[in-house]
């Protein structure tokens, strides 16, 4: 069993050889058609469905969201190549975060295609553009009372006579 599952093994490695250099004079064959340079592309994140609870589980404990303390206190090399786990062989020994996906109801899909540069453009204009409003509100605000200050020293209110007192004539009588 386990010398088929070494030469099984060969064979795939193999296989993916052949599809990365297919693979990569196809992308070679489309950047000269189009003038562009050619670039190597590698998957940066994937969702992946596991068939039962149990595989879930297993995923999560042999790749453990470690948290911030652990990216604080190890450098990037050692966090991303975890040379204590045997899984890692299969991934170059790059070190897989493994994080549960969101629920697909809470997924906005339209904006998966944003670029993170490009929500905090966005993010910035629109806060620029508030602050700009609210800057011109509380200055439209400020100038009216101080010219309602201005008006109303300039402008004493007069309070009209009451029915009890007289109006007096020009020569004192009433």
């Amino acid at each position: 069993m386990l010398k088929q599952h070494k030469t099984l093994q060969a064979k795939f490695d193999k296989c993916n050889e052949q599809l990365e250099l297919i693979e990569d004079s196809f992308d070679a064959a489309i950047c000269e058609k189009e003038g562009k340079k050619v670039k190597k592309r590698h998957a940066t994140a994937a969702f992946v469905t596991f068939s039962s609870e149990a595989g879930y589980v297993r995923c999560r404990n042999i790749y453990p969201n470690l948290g911030f303390l652990y990216r604080l206190t190890y450098s990037r090399w050692q966090r991303m190549t975890d040379q204590g786990n045997a899984f890692t062989k299969f991934f170059g020994g790059t070190r897989l975060i493994i994080k549960p996906a969101p629920e697909p109801a809470e997924i906005i899909w339209e904006n998966l295609d944003v670029t993170p540069l490009s929500r905090v453009f966005r993010l910035t204009f629109t806060s620029v553009i508030t602050l700009a409003f609210l800057a011109a509100s509380f200055i439209l605000i400020y100038k009216g009372q101080v010219a309602q200050a201005e008006a109303e020293f300039q402008y004493p209110t007069v309070s009209a006579p009451s029915e009890r007192s007289e109006i007096r004539g020009a020569d004192g009588k009433g």
